[in-house]
């Protein structure tokens, strides 16, 4: 299936007059219609387990950020080494 150049482009430019400073392009773009019921219990489900997903990721983010163990956070601090 073919898609026509100008038809394959979401965004829309038009050209606007805005109050006292001539013309300028407003970009806009075209709104993508969804069949997705979010009242429905395979959403519910998926939406459930994506947020937990999320917490998981979070926690593991965090315990990155600390810079490893406790003692091996220590031992750099008392040689003068920086944490990354």
């Amino acid at each position: 299936m073919r898609i026509h150049p100008a038809k394959a482009n979401i965004y829309t430019q038009r050209k606007v007059r805005a109050a006292g400073s001539g013309v300028r392009r407003k970009i806009s773009m075209d709104q993508i219609e969804s069949r997705v019921s979010t009242s429905s219990d395979e959403f519910k489900q998926n939406r459930d387990a994506m947020l937990a997903r999320v917490k998981q990721l979070r926690a593991e983010i965090e315990r990155v950020r600390l810079g490893g163990p406790e003692s091996a956070r220590k031992r750099h601090l008392e040689r003068g080494k920086l944490l990354a």
